[in-house]
């Protein structure tokens, strides 16, 4: 797969902080990586949340999928960062709420998240994308969901999201620059995974644990 990025994606994006691209992800390719997706039942959202984090450490067909390098490619050129590495990926059920509106910056522990986007895992008819407003050239808080199954949306890592708003499950991909660092996040509840890979906060994380997806230049 082979995806342009025209200057009015980028315009788009710059000024609203998200822009949707559709058809990236094919609906017989999407039923494999909900296949990928573990079905267990949990009591709760937050269990859900938590046993869903880094699926690409366990399922090829996520990690090659998902953090494909032309997808990569897209990331790259909305942000102007490159080369890029594998960041992380974390269900979110509808329904489940943070404390507060997160950035994708906020969300995990690493620090030096790039950009990402996020993977519409069904239809939601009816569901709405809410607008950012504009005050003294900042971007509110905002919630900018897809409502079509297999659409990415994709997001500036520094705006907060609110994703009590989430009209159906989505799926979050992250992808790291090339200097990623792993950080204490009080808000992350897989804030200490690194750890049983020998790492404490502040180290850097080697190409072994997050792998690089896109180099700065590719032949």
């Amino acid at each position: 797969m082979k995806f342009s990025l025209a200057k009015e994606h980028l315009h788009f994006y710059q000024q609203h902080g998200y822009v949707e691209f559709e058809g990236i992800i094919k609906i017989q390719k999407l039923q494999q990586i909900l296949y990928a997706i573990r079905k267990e039942h949990f009591e709760s959202n937050e269990q859900h949340y938590e046993k869903h984090h880094d699926l690409w450490r366990s399922s090829h067909e996520i990690k090659k999928s998902l953090f494909h390098r032309d997808i990569a490619s897209i990331v790259a050129d909305l942000n102007g960062v490159k080369p890029l590495r594998v960041g992380f990926d974390q269900l979110i059920p509808k329904g489940f709420e943070h404390e507060k509106p997160l950035s994708l910056n906020e969300m995990g522990s690493i620090q030096g998240i790039a950009g990402g986007y996020l993977l519409c895992l069904q239809d939601c008819p009816g569901g709405d994308i809410i607008q950012p407003d504009l005050v003294e050239g900042e971007r509110l808080v905002m919630a900018p969901f897809s409502t079509e199954a297999g659409n990415m949306l994709f997001i500036d890592p520094d705006i907060a999201i609110d994703f009590s708003l989430m009209p159906c499950d989505h799926l979050l991909i992250s992808f790291a620059g090339p200097k990623a660092i792993y950080c204490h996040n009080a808000s992350d509840p897989h804030n200490h995974e690194f750890k049983k890979y020998s790492y404490s906060f502040g180290d850097k994380i080697s190409e072994s644990e997050l792998p690089t997806v896109l180099r700065e230049f590719n032949l």
